[in-house]
């Protein structure tokens, strides 16, 4: 899409250019007649005054021609940009021949004489002050100020009697004007005039040329240098997730066998004489045991889910907190007859105790910290909320919370990073709204469970 705008763009402005290309000889024939009355006048009175000035005339009418022609051939070439097998140097011919053909059959219409040494050779060497830059999409810009500072720089040349012998200046106006220059004796002064525009616009225009590559080639660097950091970034992310991973495994696994020999012990406790007190402290033992197991199975086996009531998983997630603070305040508001949801009980819960508990351990600017637990039905989701008023989190922090290895007042928890991904691996989405001085709202939504 973007490649077919350029091409529109360009063949537009292609057009608009062609047709500006034939109104100006229309619109400038009082200029050729101020031109010849400024040779008459130098003639009359004798000064080079009015010679240079109608040098500067000429030079400033034929560059604006000129480069209102290269820039229309250039526009219909750039057209072609997405054909980039398309060599440098064919594109160069097709646009030197357009370029000439349309000057000469202008100028023909018009009877008005062509300098096309000058012409051609000005739209050569801007063509090579562009090479590098060809087939950039900002080109047509830099086009128009090398192209403005050459055909005008090389337009003076054919004011300058010191080419009288050669390509330059051939026709009725610079002929004239460098017949009257020898008829004041002012050869001089016309040479010098000529080189003081035709050096500093020359050297200009190969200065901006080269800025302009030197520009290309810092952007590029950037570029490369950014699209290597995120590489980096991400290969560093995804080492961090595997060694966290990795070592939940292993912990896992450790933890496995001690838990077996728990219950075995438990087991053999069951059956001492004091059967009443044993069974209570047995029972709680295997129950903790129990819930530990279902724990490190749920990182074991990370895939697995089943269907559960969001009250069941709230409740379970609050059976985790420990909660006994005078000046802490855990709300739970749930929506009656909410649809099932489908998950990996442990581990969502695991990821919304970390939200709950970096809610409780934020700082607040009221007496009570509040935090409070929702959820509410949406269109094909389940909405579960956990709003704090604590200080809040500002709009920098809030572009970085989900980066890996992101964490703030000492947290110890999953982390938001894994937060997230434990979140969107049971077909979720978590979002975060935040206002300093006021609190922090965390929004999880889990699709329902279809049956």
């Amino acid at each position: 899409m973007t490649l077919r705008y350029q091409e529109i763009k360009y063949v537009v402005w292609a057009i608009g250019l062609l047709i500006l290309t034939y109104l100006i000889p229309v619109t400038t024939d009082f200029v050729w007649i101020e031109i010849v009355a400024k040779i008459r006048e130098a003639i009359n009175s004798g000064d080079s005054g009015p010679l240079i000035m109608s040098s500067a005339i000429y030079s400033i009418v034929y560059t604006v021609q000129n480069v209102v022609t290269f820039l229309a051939v250039f526009c219909l070439t750039l057209s072609f940009n997405r054909y980039k097998k398309i060599s440098f140097l064919i594109n160069s011919g097709v646009t030197l021949i357009s370029f000439a053909l349309i000057n000469h059959t202008i100028n023909t219409w018009q009877l008005i004489p062509w300098e096309s040494f000058s012409s051609i050779v000005s739209a050569i060497t801007v063509l090579l002050l562009i090479k590098n830059s060809f087939h950039l999409n900002n080109n047509f810009y830099r086009t128009v100020v090398i192209a403005t500072m050459v055909f005008f720089a090389f337009q003076w040349l054919n004011m300058m009697p010191l080419f009288s012998n050669g390509q330059f200046g051939i026709t009725d106006i610079p002929v004239s004007i460098k017949i009257t220059s020898q008829y004041l004796q002012s050869d001089a002064v016309l040479n010098f005039v000529g080189l003081a525009f035709f050096i500093p616009l020359f050297l200009s225009a190969l200065i901006t040329s080269t800025l302009f590559v030197s520009f290309d080639k810092n952007i590029a660097i950037a570029h490369e240098n950014h699209a290597k950091e995120i590489a980096l970034e991400t290969i560093r992310a995804t080492a961090l997730e595997q060694r966290v991973y990795l070592e939940i495994n292993s912990i896992a696994h450790d933890l496995k066998t001690p838990l077996v020999t728990i219950r075995g012990l438990n087991s053999l406790l069951m059956l001492s004489p004091d059967q009443e007190k044993t069974m209570v402290y047995s029972e709680k033992i295997d129950s903790a045991v129990e819930k530990m197991s279902d724990m490190i199975s749920a990182f074991l086996y990370e895939t697995s889910k089943q269907r559960m009531s969001v009250s069941d998983l709230v409740d379970y997630m609050r059976a985790q907190i420990p909660i006994d603070d005078d000046y802490l305040r855990v709300t739970t508001e749930i929506e009656t007859d909410l649809p099932e949801i489908y998950i990996n009980k442990i581990r969502v819960s695991r990821a919304m105790i970390n939200i709950v508990e970096n809610a409780i351990r934020v700082p607040s600017l009221y007496p009570i910290k509040e935090v409070d637990i929702n959820a509410k039905r949406e269109t094909g989701y389940v909405c579960i909320e956990i709003i704090d008023n604590g200080t809040g989190i500002s709009s920098e922090k809030l572009k970085e919370i989900w980066n890996m290895g992101y964490s703030d007042y000492n947290s110890t928890g999953l982390g938001l990073f894994f937060v997230k991904k434990i979140i969107e691996e049971n077909g979720g989405t978590v979002t975060i709204q935040s206002v300093v001085g006021t609190g922090t709202t965390v929004q999880m939504r889990f699709p329902t469970f279809e049956r």
